[in-house]
């Protein structure tokens, strides 16, 4: 199981420019707790200029995120940033 986490943030420029901060975190379906296999359970994945829409999927130890832009694969087990595109 794993929920994201979109987390604004005020940047400090003098335009005040806000960023959406995205964040995986992954946790075991069956305690609601960080998984044990997770060697970095919490994997930070990119700041955006606007909350971005997700699809994701998950196959072995990889997980693929992919915005209107970017598709990032993860090995979820290690936290390891294997494919930025």
């Amino acid at each position: 199981m794993y929920f994201l986490n979109p987390t604004p943030r005020l940047i400090d420029t003098q335009d005040n420019r806000v960023v959406y901060s995205l964040n995986m975190v992954l946790l075991q379906f069956s305690t609601g707790k960080y998984h044990p296999l997770a060697h970095c359970p919490q994997i930070y994945v990119q700041d955006f200029d606007e909350c971005p829409d997700i699809a994701l999927e998950v196959v072995d130890d990889n997980i693929a995120l992919e915005t209107e832009t970017r598709l990032f694969i993860f090995d979820w087990k290690t936290g390891r940033k294997r494919l930025v595109r």
